[in-house]
């Protein structure tokens, strides 16, 4: 029996198409800040001594990358950058949330960390060959 289910399963780039789930989940992050703007992104790195353009890196981490992860070009480099994004989120908004734990005994930084490792993975894996970009070697 779980031969069969093996077998059944075992298809690695239906897999990978998750990349699209992940994408759409994280474009509503980004929607948020093209709607009500960086503002506030610029003043949590105001507070954190870097310059505020800074957050217009947002965009590429919470809406171009996305968008390239769900077409499945540049999956790669796509998928580090928004793990880059999510570094540096966690950072930002809620620094403690590394060594605390949410009302729900949850861990503090466990939104961006399942982002974090998601984009890991994804980088790991590429697109896989349902995707826009059809050069194997750019995946």
């Amino acid at each position: 029996m779980l031969g069969l289910i093996n077998r059944v399963l075992d298809k690695p780039d239906a897999g990978k198409l998750l990349r699209l789930a992940f994408g759409i989940l994280l474009i509503f992050h980004g929607w948020h800040k093209m709607v009500g703007g960086v503002g506030a992104i610029a003043g949590m790195l105001t507070n954190a001594g870097l310059p505020t353009f800074i957050a217009y890196g947002v965009f590429a981490g919470e809406v171009i990358a996305p968008v390239l992860l769900i077409l499945g070009i540049l999956t790669r480099p796509s998928a580090l950058v928004v793990a880059g994004t999510m570094v540096v989120a966690q950072f930002l908004a809620a620094p403690a949330g590394f060594v605390s734990l949410a009302k729900t005994g949850a861990w503090g930084a466990e939104p961006t960390a399942v982002f974090f490792f998601a984009a890991l993975a994804i980088a790991l894996l590429g697109s896989g060959k349902y995707s826009v970009m059809s050069n194997p070697n750019l995946r």
